[in-house]
């Protein structure tokens, strides 16, 4: 059974092939997890210029989640370690995941609307690339938290009922969507390297066949 889930969430690779393609993939989610950190910067930005006058609770959360951001930018600009900046990009995704909460959760007068937070859920879930059982843990657990807020912050029952069964849907579907993402990208690395072993064996052929041929028409004299 267990190997039947790891068939359908992840693809065969060959080996020597694995390392490089993880590689690339943490390279992919480098570069994705700044650019996605310096936009919240800058929305973190603009709400704090816009709410200067109104300074409370959100607003120095609102400073605290801006600290990490830019924490996260200069980890990941100057991380060498190949080891570690798999795990870094992990913590920042994770801490979007957070800050999609916040953001869901940062009106007083929460009814429970939860589409800010699929919104985030399926943006991050495009963004990032991610091995299945990574995007399933994160997803999971996130959602696990959304959940417990919701039956604290919500006490009409049948409103909290149709919350926890939508965005577990969506969430689903973020998982869904991630893993689509995650096996389209293994897709392109496969065919890039059934190219190169082709050329390769191309490169061979073109080597023999000239003593093929020679081999051939020996037979005749």
């Amino acid at each position: 059974m267990k190997n039947n889930v790891c068939k359908v969430s992840e693809m065969d690779i060959k080996k020597e092939y694995k390392d490089e393609f993880y590689k690339e993939i943490v390279h992919t989610n480098n570069l994705r997890c700044q650019i996605v950190l310096i936009s919240l910067c800058v929305i973190d930005i603009i709400w704090m210029i816009l709410n200067f006058s109104n300074i409370d609770t959100d607003y120095y959360l609102s400073i605290l989640m801006f600290i990490f951001e830019v924490a996260g930018i200069f980890t990941l600009f100057f991380a060498k370690n190949k080891r570690y900046i798999g795990a870094i990009n992990l913590s920042i995704i994770a801490m979007c995941l957070i800050w999609a909460q916040y953001v869901n959760f940062s009106n007083y007068e929460y009814t429970g609307n939860f589409i800010p937070y699929l919104i985030s859920l399926l943006g991050l879930a495009s963004i990032a690339c991610l091995k299945p059982k990574h995007s399933i843990i994160l997803f999971a657990t996130n959602q696990l938290v959304f959940l417990i807020i919701n039956s604290i912050l919500i006490k009409d029952i049948s409103t909290l009922v149709n919350v926890c069964l939508n965005s577990t849907i969506g969430v689903i579907f973020a998982c869904i969507f991630s893993i689509f993402n995650f096996k389209s990208k293994l897709h392109l690395f496969l065919n890039k390297k059934l190219v190169v072993e082709l050329n390769l064996v191309n490169e061979k052929l073109k080597e023999y066949t000239p003593t093929w041929g020679l081999g051939f028409a020996n037979q005749y004299y």
